[in-house]
């Protein structure tokens, strides 16, 4: 039986059959069986006996093989071609995906490199208004002013700790200066943080100030916030710390190597550092003082002597009762009265202030024109005094130079109070001096 040969050639499977079946005219046409991979006749022949077998597995004809070993190397060459075309491809697009990246990365590293940057010069604007309004006794401004600043830092210290910025920090070229604004970021909130009670009290000192921070007048009041004051006094240890830490930190940062607006940042945050450590040394002894002054505790007496006298008399005198933040004039004496009718009119005075003439005039530079006699200007400053209205900040400012003099004295009745005083300035040494020998008795 004659079968004819396929387009191709014919499909053998059994090598045994094929040598009973038909003369082969090249032997090398004998291939390896592969399972399951037909090979197919050469062209050449167009039919061939078909024995009676199941399978042949050899292919036949003249120069077979060769035709076959070529067809085999142009198919695995271009199955190689299309795998290296397919990686190129794949290569490109992870490339191209690569560099999306990369500038998606590297332009939200710049724009929240950008946020940082204002976000430090807002807390420095705000921190040098902070020190401004702390030198001049505005208490409320200054803390209005604080809060500003600490919604500032806090930004830049929250912009400045994902993982972003993480990345930012080992980049070459910029890690360095993404490291030195994390640093300042994080100091400045530390800094807020620790001033976050400030911030919240001082706002409450309305009593103790003329102005807001706006510039717009704040109405006199005869009651100051004790409770708001004693917060401040009790946070004011914290904050100190809080600034000393920061100032120390930063000046071990070193700034050789980084770009000059970073430079700029780190020198600028030291500078507001220490301008505010200064400013809160000058100003924390009176506000440390003044819970107990007016009577944040209980109930205190005072008797303010505006001459010291001659001999056995005293000059014009007054008694002040303060309680909770408010002070009420109780009684005003003419000059002549001697020490132990003072003595008998107020027994157990909490503290003694004691005025010359230079210093009260001093004085009613905050508290405005005063007329009449001795006992009369008494009377209208001590009224003043009581009712707020008065320039608190500018009686602060002018009390250092008459203490300084000994033309103003102070003096507590509680000797340990009284070492609070000396340490902060508003009063003389214990013990010593004419206003202390007067003091003493009037205490006793």
């Amino acid at each position: 039986m004659r079968v004819p040969a396929p387009r191709e050639g014919l499909l053998l499977r059994d090598r045994d059959a094929l040598r009973t079946a038909a003369p082969l005219r090249d032997r090398r046409a004998l291939r390896s069986p592969v399972a399951g991979s037909p090979q197919w006749a050469d062209p050449f022949v167009d039919t061939v006996e078909r024995p009676a077998v199941d399978h042949l597995e050899v292919i036949i004809g003249p120069d077979s093989a060769r035709p076959a070993r070529d067809s085999v190397r142009r198919s695995r060459r271009s199955q190689v071609f299309r795998h290296a075309a397919r990686g190129t491809a794949r290569a490109r697009r992870w490339l191209v995906a690569a560099v999306l990246l990369g500038l998606v990365v590297g332009g939200a590293g710049v724009y929240r490199a950008r946020q940082v940057s204002n976000d430090l010069d807002g807390a420095r604007a705000s921190h040098a208004d902070v020190t401004t309004r702390l030198v001049r006794y505005e208490w409320p401004a200054a803390g209005t002013a604080l809060a500003a600043f600490g919604d500032d830092a806090q930004r830049a210290a929250d912009r400045t700790s994902g993982p972003l910025w993480s990345l930012a920090e080992r980049l070459p070229g910029v890690g360095d200066d993404a490291a030195a604004q994390q640093r300042v970021a994080t100091d400045l909130a530390a800094v807020t943080r620790a001033a976050r009670p400030v911030a919240e009290a001082l706002p409450q000192l309305t009593a103790l100030a003329t102005r807001t921070a706006t510039g717009e007048p704040v109405p006199s009041t005869s009651q100051v916030d004790t409770a708001a004051l004693s917060a401040v006094v009790a946070a004011l240890p914290g904050l100190t710390a809080a600034l000393d830490a920061a100032s120390r930190d930063l000046a071990a940062l070193p700034t050789s190597g980084l770009l000059v607006p970073v430079a700029a940042t780190v020198a600028d945050a030291r500078a507001s550092l220490d301008l505010t450590r200064a400013a809160l040394r000058s100003t924390s002894p009176t506000l440390s003082v003044l819970p107990a002054l007016f009577g944040a505790s209980g109930p205190r007496t005072w008797v303010v002597l505006l001459e010291r006298g001659t001999g056995d008399r005293v000059g014009a005198y007054g008694v002040v009762r303060a309680e909770r933040g408010a002070l009420q004039v109780q009684s005003v004496h003419p000059r002549g009265a001697s020490w132990r009718a003072v003595h008998r009119a107020v027994p157990a005075p909490d503290y003694v202030l004691t005025l010359d003439p230079q210093a009260f005039a001093v004085l009613t530079q905050a508290m405005g024109p005063v007329t009449g006699g001795p006992a009369d200007q008494l009377r209208i400053a001590l009224t003043r005094l009581a009712s707020g209205a008065l320039d608190w900040p500018e009686l602060f400012r002018t009390l250092p130079a008459p203490i300084a003099q000994q033309q103003l004295t102070l003096h507590a009745a509680d000797p340990a109070e009284q070492v609070r005083l000396v340490r902060a300035g508003v009063a003389d040494s214990v013990g010593t001096g004419e206003s202390a020998r007067v003091a003493g008795y009037l205490t006793r």
